[in-house]
């Protein structure tokens, strides 16, 4: 059964009256009036600040959930963020990031999943803070994050098997994007890639 505690100063004196005599077994009224009910509750050895009452329901088993073991995107070591706006300028426009030339936008305000690649870089990124002393002046610099994220869940590492697969998707990927920008034609499959 799941208990709850409810305050008494939100109570009225005929409900804080009817739970003291039919739970505690204390001689009250409800126009003896709250104080006068809660001081007989501190003589009878009670706590006076809030009640227990019984909802009758089942209490809940909390279990922790251990994220999948598949992984969000094969082949690839993912990592879950979201990024909230900033009070600073272009604060609430999507964070370019780019890792050897493979560039994304990734959203503010959204939960999203990104390749751990940009994460990386996006936990490298720092910003310059000025250290001022009482009168104001600048006394040194210090790092912090451009970026602040708040991470939901990292992948592990990839296997060597996966790592192999990740291996041969990248080389195809970089073999159909030199196809496509010589104007050459590429088939459905390598579609994906570019």
């Amino acid at each position: 059964m799941a208990i709850n505690r409810v305050p008494v100063s939100i109570m009225s004196a005929t409900a804080l009256a009817e739970h003291v005599a039919a739970t505690m077994g204390l001689d009250v009224k409800p126009q003896m009036g709250i104080n006068a009910i809660k001081a007989k509750m501190a003589l009878a050895g009670f706590q006076t600040d809030f009640i227990e009452i019984d909802d009758g329901q089942e209490e809940v088993e909390i279990k922790r959930v251990e994220p999948k073991k598949v992984r969000h995107t094969p082949g690839k070591r993912m990592v879950q963020i979201r990024i909230e706006p900033q009070e600073k300028p272009g604060g609430s426009e999507p964070v370019f990031t780019s890792v050897n030339g493979s560039n994304i936008l990734i959203p503010r305000a959204q939960t999203c999943w990104i390749d751990y690649k940009y994460y990386h870089a996006l936990q490298n990124a720092v910003a310059k803070q000025a250290i001022t002393d009482e009168d104001s002046k600048i006394i040194g610099w210090r790092d912090v994050p451009d970026t602040p994220i708040s991470v939901f869940h990292i992948e592990g590492k990839l296997s060597a098997r996966e790592q192999k697969i990740a291996d041969e998707l990248e080389v195809a990927r970089l073999a159909a994007e030199e196809r496509a920008a010589r104007g050459e034609d590429i088939t459905e499959e390598e579609d994906e890639y570019v």
